[in-house]
């Protein structure tokens, strides 16, 4: 079979993609909310994070904790989509492998500004600001290119899932950051 028709960019495919980015957001941000409220603090949640309500945590421990929360789970999602995947060809879950590695490299560029999750966590160990945001990185790339090379994704589709996880990804971001979005 043709690999073109065997891997339709169509309204499927663009309705996974929809799902996929904001469902990854919130699971992480979700899981930044959990640690937290499990630790006893009053959280607060918006499409792109999870604070305590005080804007401050009682401890260094505390922070990472729920600093690593949201990371451990993206990486999770990643290895369970990566084993369903493995099992039999289900490219509509490609757009949630996809989202978790744009997200976690996203996150790594964007401490070269402000530490996030990986990067204060790697600070906070004492191991460089970015050596847990490139393994994360790395790993998450891994199944990625294995998933991409095992099923001969076409570039068409690649290239087509990299804009819409960016496209999405982007206005869930914007949104958060200009109409404040508040979840809980």
């Amino acid at each position: 079979m043709d690999q073109t028709n065997r891997y339709r960019i169509n309204g499927r495919y663009m309705a996974a993609a929809l799902v996929a980015v904001p469902a990854t957001w919130l699971l992480h941000e979700g899981c930044h909310w959990i640690a937290g409220s499990a630790l006893g603090y009053d959280m607060h949640m918006t499409l792109n994070a999870a604070y305590p309500a005080s804007s401050r945590f009682r401890t260094g421990r505390e922070e990472q904790l729920v600093s690593a929360a949201g990371p451990l789970v993206t990486l999770l999602q990643a290895v369970l989509v990566f084993m369903l995947m493995r099992q039999r060809s289900r490219y509509l879950l490609y757009p949630l492998l996809f989202t978790c590695f744009y997200m976690r490299v996203l996150a790594g560029v964007m401490s070269l500004i402000h530490p996030n999750d990986e990067a204060r966590v790697s600070q906070w160990l004492g191991i460089g600001t970015f050596t847990l945001p490139v393994i994360v990185a790395t790993l998450l790339f891994i199944f990625l290119y294995k998933t991409t090379r095992q099923y001969g994704f076409p570039a068409k589709l690649v290239v087509i899932t990299t804009l819409l996880v960016m496209l999405l990804s982007s206005a869930l971001i914007l949104a958060d950051r200009f109409v404040h979005i508040r979840l809980l």
